[in-house]
């Protein structure tokens, strides 16, 4: 179950009595936790990541812990892809000065 289907299913709508969730943070600790309104938009980039455990900490706060790794996979692939077009967008700088050398010296000739 990802966190978006979770919070669908506790219903965190205005009547919900379920205002806070309690994340785990990547480190693997079930107790270091940030805990977060349900209704803010700081949870969006997370909605999309499984939830390893669940937990109910008071009758109102639950606390769950995410699959982190899939998160960091996601931004290192991201990264690499950005790179990439740095690089090309580089290189075609780069191609560019060179062809405008090349028309230089032949107006020159």
């Amino acid at each position: 179950m990802t966190l978006n289907e979770f919070l669908d299913v506790i219903d965190c709508g205005r009547d919900s009595e379920i205002e806070r969730i309690q994340i785990c943070k990547p480190d693997g600790n079930w107790d270091d936790v940030d805990e977060v309104l349900t209704s803010s938009c700081l949870l969006v980039p997370f909605g999309d990541l499984k939830i390893e455990e669940i937990g109910a900490i008071k009758e109102d706060v639950f606390r769950v812990s995410l699959n982190w790794t899939a998160y960091f996979e996601k931004k290192k692939e991201e990264q690499k892809k950005e790179e990439k077009k740095e690089k090309k967008a580089g290189r075609r700088k780069k191609n560019e000065r060179d062809d405008s050398r090349v028309d230089k010296s032949q107006k020159d000739s």
